[in-house]
């Protein structure tokens, strides 16, 4: 074979691997979180142990992944289904890890990396702490929690996630989602030890637990964002059996999953969310991270690894030439 069919053959391999990369879903990725963009923070009505102080500042890390809030010298209490996530509190919580907002009040943040969206596909997903009542099921912490969600892909113009353009994104409130889906911390394998781990349990019980993935979607949030009924929620205090574990959460750490290919982006750079002027019973929404699926952010990392080592033999066979 000649030189330069060999170098044809070369550069044919390396555009379809870097392409492969940059268009697969199935490629290597990286996980993407948010930060607060200053000044945009405003509270609005929430309840007055939510107003002010660390539930307001622009600061907050909105990235961090809690595992538990601490206990007593024998048990710990992991955040699971009745046991959220806390803005520094009694258990030893770490303060400035999230923040509330309600009717009248909204945020705008800031992926570190842009999401590429991908159609059929939950993209985008928002973490609140909320906690489900075992007694009763219903939502133990401020009400049903509900926000209207704006993204962009440069901060001045915001869609809607059907689309349409809206002109002034900080007082948006006409379509509002639920946002009651709890987190997480372990992939628990059954609702009954996920509750059960969630009101105490030793440290020891939860190492052998492997983290839940706070960049997957859960495959069903029906349960809390749909038609499941208090009753249902209740019911998981209970339930043994792995296979409804996994139908509803996965290896999921839970969530509020979105997808975001109807606003027509070809990425999204910003996301607004905006308390519900229609849901003024609610106490506020408690927010406490906001992650891409893993699935919608190429790993830069290893594409440019990539490309280096294709350059590199390229080089190297132009030498041979």
């Amino acid at each position: 074979m000649s030189r330069s069919l060999i170098r044809r053959g070369i550069r044919a391999a390396v555009f379809a691997a870097t392409s492969g990369l940059l268009s697969s879903p199935q490629a290597a990725r990286a996980a993407d979180a948010v930060t607060i963009v200053p000044g945009t923070l405003t509270q609005g009505a929430v309840k007055p142990s939510l107003t002010g102080g660390s539930y307001a500042n622009e600061s907050a890390n909105l990235g961090d992944w809690p595992l538990n809030t601490g206990g007593s010298s024998s048990d710990t209490f992991a955040i699971s289904f009745e046991n959220p996530d806390f803005n520094g509190n009694s258990f030893g919580g770490t303060p400035n890890t999230m923040v509330a907002f309600g009717n009248g009040g909204g945020v705008t943040l800031k992926f570190a990396a842009p999401i590429t969206p991908i159609a059929g596909e939950k993209d985008l997903g928002i973490f609140t702490a909320q906690a489900i009542l075992g007694g009763s099921g219903s939502y133990g912490l401020n009400g049903n929690m509900e926000a209207a969600i704006l993204v962009s892909a440069n901060g001045s113009a915001w869609y809607t996630l059907n689309g349409a353009l809206v002109t002034s994104p900080t007082t948006y409130t006409s379509t509002a989602y639920s946002l009651n889906a709890p987190t997480m911390a372990y992939n628990y394998g059954t609702g009954a030890i996920a509750w059960h781990d969630g009101a105490g349990t030793s440290a020891a019980n939860l190492n052998a637990l492997a983290v839940a993935d706070y960049t997957t979607p859960m495959p069903n949030d029906n349960l809390f964002n749909g038609t499941g009924t208090s009753a249902q929620r209740s019911a998981l205090t209970t339930d043994a059996s792995a296979s409804d574990y996994a139908a509803i959460f996965g290896d999921s750490g839970g969530g509020n999953w979105f997808d975001i290919s109807g606003s027509g982006l070809s990425q999204v750079d910003y996301v607004r969310l905006n308390g519900d002027a229609n849901d003024p019973s609610s106490g506020g929404v408690r927010l406490d991270a906001v992650f891409a699926n893993a699935a919608a952010v190429p790993e830069p990392t290893t594409i440019s690894l990539l490309a280096l080592s294709a350059m590199t033999l390229l080089k190297r066979r132009r030498r041979l030439a």
